[in-house]
């Protein structure tokens, strides 16, 4: 248990920016969840299913590609 274990570094510069824009996107779409839901109640939900039904056909499609 004395050996001390290194673990070398991996992220370049293009992983560095997908975690940043994702962390972006992702904050927005919680903040906006909350307007959603306040200026349209339980509809939101089927709205976001839709919209991840229509995120899913399309990463269909570019995965065809």
């Amino acid at each position: 248990m004395n050996q001390k274990t290194v673990i070398a570094r991996s992220m370049g510069l293009l992983g560095a920016t997908g975690v940043g824009i994702g962390a972006i996107v992702g904050g927005g779409i919680l903040a906006l969840a909350g307007v959603a839901f306040a200026a349209t109640g339980p509809a939101a939900l089927a709205v976001f299913a839709a919209n991840g039904a229509i995120a899913v056909l399309t990463a269909l499609s570019f995965a065809e590609m």
